[in-house]
């Protein structure tokens, strides 16, 4: 494995992390313990302390059966190169955010990916919903909210 620089990482970091991006990232940390999890970032200004992000689940069956499953956008299998099954983008509550440094860290340890931009058309789906959220609080739409 070749040891790349912080200052080089850092540069790379900077530049992929924006929104739209597709993350994967090892070990997300649930109150329950840590899992593998996609997300996607929803921050306009990704150089803020914390990133707000949407998770995704490939469970889309138990989902959809969901009081708020119109909340969550459906990502076809194969239609991006990221999800090879059929995934949701959940946009009914937006998880804790993460705090950028920690991304970082996790980046430059190779336990965070920053795989691909979401098109726009699914981004578009994720603003609407999260313009018209009543769970979503006025001051983190101002941050996620083109």
């Amino acid at each position: 494995m070749v040891d790349i620089p912080p200052k080089i990482l850092r540069a790379y970091f900077e530049t992929s992390l924006i929104r739209s991006s597709i993350c994967r990232l090892d070990e997300y940390p649930f109150p329950s313990g840590q899992k593998d999890k996609y997300f996607v970032v929803l921050n306009i200004d990704c150089s803020q302390e914390f990133i707000y992000h949407a998770l995704t689940t490939s469970q889309v069956g138990r989902y959809q059966a969901l009081s708020f499953a119109d909340d969550g956008i459906l990502i076809p299998k194969g239609s991006i190169n990221t999800f090879h099954l059929d995934t949701i983008i959940d946009c009914h509550t937006l998880p804790q955010p993460l705090k950028r440094d920690f991304l970082f860290a996790l980046y430059c340890r190779g336990s965070l990916r920053i795989l691909e931009q979401l098109p726009k058309t699914y981004m578009d789906q994720v603003n609407q919903i999260i313009k018209r959220s009543r769970l979503i609080a006025p001051a983190i739409k101002k941050l996620v909210l083109p």
